[in-house]
C-alpha cells in the first residue's frame, strides 16, 4: 500500500492480523461485524473486494482500554 515514511499506511487482512496478533478468520468477523475499522475496496469482477485496515486507525483501536483488558466483551463496542 501507500508508504508514509518507509511504513504502509493501509495493510490487507493478513498483515492487520498479525499486527493484532489474531487469526485471519477472527479479524475478518470482526470486520464483518463493523467492530474493527477497515474499508472494503472493489477488486475485480467477482464482487467480493478486499478489505483495507488503515495503520494508524488499527493502532487506535488497540489502544482502546475494553479492547486490552483481557476481559471484555468485544461485541460491546
Amino acid at each position: 500500500m501507500n508508504q508514509k515514511g518507509g511504513e504502509s499506511i493501509a495493510v490487507r487482512l493478513r498483515d492487520a492480523a498479525r499486527m493484532l496478533n489474531v487469526s485471519e478468520r477472527t479479524l475478518w468477523s470482526w470486520a464483518q461485524g463493523g467492530l474493527v475499522p477497515c474499508r472494503r475496496i472493489a477488486c475485480g469482477g467477482k464482487g467480493r473486494g478486499t478489505l483495507l485496515f488503515s495503520v494508524d486507525a488499527l493502532r487506535q483501536w488497540a489502544a482502546q482500554p475494553d479492547v486490552n483488558d483481557g476481559g471484555a466483551d468485544a461485541s460491546s463496542r
